[in-house]
């Protein structure tokens, strides 16, 4: 990995252990800020360079936040941390001439920039920022076991999303949230070959004022 994106890693590794685990004092005091889970499902489309065809493949996503406010108005800083799925089926590979399953786990951290605006009840919200995704378990078939490498690996991204959420009372939220990662270094590599995973999400969010 190059150092721009070695760079951004430690930041937003930073970033979002100073908001789990002690939120700045100016932003605490602000009031507002929200702890919460979310769940949900995914569509990965692999990008293989040299180009294969591959078939899209579902997976599902779970994760907990934490959503502090800022003395902007409008925008909060929104860190997480998810398990998420990610994977491809391989029906023509080109030259390397085999076909199967790609799957990996990940942990994955994240922390993005949000601009929330009030629409009637409901509140909108986009939201943007880098995603460090490490690997808990990579699952391939036998016949790329000897052209692709995966082990002690990690990938980098972006990810951005559009919701919205309303509230049900005593601070408590709950929303949807339509997401695009796009995986900006290799979540696989070989002799020649590369492979970028690409996911589109939708979750459901809950979320409390910390402290109750």
């Amino acid at each position: 990995m190059s150092d721009g994106p070695r760079r951004a890693l430690v930041v937003a590794g930073a970033l979002a252990c100073l908001a789990v685990a002690n939120p700045p004092v100016a932003l605490a005091q602000a009031g507002g800020s929200i702890i919460g889970a979310f769940a949900g499902a995914n569509t990965t489309e692999q990008e293989w360079s040299p180009d294969a065809d591959v078939e899209r493949v579902t997976g599902f996503t779970l994760g907990a936040f934490v959503e502090a406010v800022t003395p902007l108005s409008g925008f909060t800083v929104l860190a997480e941390g998810a398990f998420a799925q990610r994977g491809g089926d391989v029906v023509n590979a080109g030259t390397a001439s085999v076909e199967g399953a790609v799957r990996t786990d990940y942990l994955s951290v994240s922390v993005r920039a949000k601009a929330t605006v009030d629409a009637g009840p409901a509140r909108a919200h986009l939201a943007a920022g880098p995603v460090f995704e490490n690997v808990l378990r990579s699952r391939v078939s036998p016949g790329f076991q000897s052209i692709l490498e995966r082990e002690g690996r990690s990938a980098f991204g972006i990810l951005m999303g559009a919701g919205v959420d309303v509230g049900i009372g005593q601070g408590r939220r709950i929303g949807v949230e339509a997401r695009l990662f796009d995986g900006l270094s290799d979540a696989y590599s070989g002799d020649f070959i590369s492979v970028r995973n690409r996911s589109w999400e939708a979750v459901v969010r809950f979320g409390i004022p910390m402290g109750q």
